[in-house]
């Protein structure tokens, strides 16, 4: 049993009396189980914390009392302090402050840390919405621009206005070209019609500089081009001659030529050239160059120019639906081989 100082409720010094409270073995004389403040860590020392709150005026007839003992209140960092009946307002007022100050960092500090869990959520949110997944966000890299051969005697005037323009409306389209090898089924040809076929398939596998193989077959159900001579009658606008094409995606999958059945030697070599070289892609005739088989008025040339082959070699080396301003772009960025003449 341990004799404690005691003090009345009303806070007059009583002096020394019975009024006992019991403490554990080998424990702190001025720690109760009963009467217990808020544990909380302090930067200075709680003695002068007490002392500040002697010199106060919140309970001034303890003052006296408090010099007298200079009892330790506190050990460095943790506020337990003991006190009695008489001290209770000494204390409660004291522990009540601090608790206050405690709760109020603990309330500030849980308001700063949602503030910045919800931040950080909704910045995770729109990123996640940006990106679409969630993912960093990755820029993607442009593609490359297609590089090509551009060979010598090309004339891009030339080919912008033989392979970018249909003939008669003269409106813009993509490239057209093939990717399969066309296959030709002749309808009703003459001996002499068969032969000039047959041998203008090579000077067609040239114009593509060979990326497709042109060849006639037997058997319609294996062609994907037919080639009919006829009546002008039967020719749209009684033409001499005439081609047709289908495409998706800027690949031609079909065609169809119809030929003037009466026309002398050179030139059914020449019409059938010209049409041919229509249906594989070259939809438009010019009047810039009088020997080219695309040539728009009266010519009897029976074979391509360089001019013809250099329109058809770069044709093919181009994508499948290319627009006249990729193909612009593509130009600039290419290699280019120039004959001895193109100099002047």
């Amino acid at each position: 049993m341990t004799t404690q100082l005691a003090l009345k409720e009303n806070g007059i010094k009583d002096g020394l009396g019975s009024q006992t409270n019991q403490v554990p073995v080998n424990s702190n004389p001025y720690f109760s189980p009963v009467n217990l403040a808020k544990p909380i860590k302090a930067e200075k020392n709680l003695d002068s914390i007490v002392d500040d709150y002697h010199g106060s005026d919140v309970n001034p007839e303890l003052n006296t009392l408090y010099n007298q003992n200079r009892a330790t209140l506190a050990e460095p960092g943790n506020l337990m302090a003991h006190y009695t009946t008489a001290g209770t307002n000494l204390f409660n007022n004291l522990g009540s402050k601090v608790e206050n100050l405690y709760n109020g960092i603990r309330s500030i500090k849980a308001k700063t840390v949602k503030k910045a869990v919800l931040g950080f959520a909704t910045l995770a949110l729109v990123v996640a919405l940006a990106t679409g997944c969630g993912g960093t966000v990755t820029p993607e890299p442009p593609e490359p621009v297609q590089k090509i051969e551009i060979p010598a005697g090309f004339d891009k005037d030339y080919f912008e206005e033989i392979c970018f323009t249909w003939e008669y409306s003269n409106k813009i389209h993509n490239i057209l070209r093939w990717v399969d090898n066309p296959m030709f089924f002749l309808i009703n040809p003459t001996e002499e019609h068969r032969e000039i076929a047959e041998n203008k398939m090579s000077e067609l596998a040239e114009l593509t500089n060979y990326v497709v193989i042109p060849e006639i077959v037997d058997d319609i159900n294996s062609a994907n081009i037919t080639v009919k001579w006829c009546e002008l009658d039967e020719i749209p606008g009684s033409q001499v001659g005439c081609g047709i094409l289908h495409y998706q995606n800027g690949v031609i999958y079909k065609g169809e030529i119809l030929l003037y059945k009466n026309l002398d030697t050179i030139l059914t070599n020449h019409n059938f050239l010209e049409e041919a070289g229509a249906v594989l892609g070259v939809t438009n005739d010019s009047y810039k160059y009088d020997d080219s088989i695309f040539y728009q008025g009266p010519c009897q040339s029976i074979s391509f120019t360089i001019e013809d082959l250099a329109v058809g070699d770069v044709l093919y080396q181009l994508e499948p639906a290319t627009s006249k301003e990729e193909f612009n772009e593509i130009y600039e960025n290419s290699t280019k081989t120039y004959s001895f003449f193109d100099k002047f």
